[in-house]
């Protein structure tokens, strides 16, 4: 069923002008494995307007993964630098559901928060 679903998010373009630019200005990192896959994600980011990159980058806006190791997180946590949202796969799926971008800060990947 879930496959089903992300087969139809992906193979239909989207026609109102306002979904089209969805993700305008939002840069995708995929960290590992995740569902949909990274080809799926960047395949629908970019009929929305995202861009989807191949390396971590200042530009990056947002880090789509399932989870993150314990001391990679603190080591994200304690470095200062520019720290992008790191979300679950269902952030980006539940934002082309529901056609709009939904906080980050309810779909942060389990040990992350976000005043830290």
């Amino acid at each position: 069923l879930i496959q089903e679903y992300l087969s139809s998010m992906h193979d239909e373009a989207p026609t109102d002008p306002l979904e089209q630019k969805l993700f305008k200005n939002i840069v995708i990192y995929v960290d590992g494995y995740t569902r949909p896959l990274m080809r799926e994600i960047k395949a629908m980011a970019e009929m929305r307007g995202g861009k989807v990159v191949n390396h971590k980058s200042s530009i990056v806006t947002h880090t789509i993964c399932r989870g993150l190791p314990l001391t990679k997180l603190k080591k994200i946590q304690a470095s200062g630098k520019h720290i992008p949202n790191v979300v679950v796969p269902k952030w980006f799926t539940s934002c082309i559901k529901q056609k709009r971008i939904l906080p980050a800060s309810d779909y942060l990947i389990p040990g992350l928060h976000p005043d830290k």
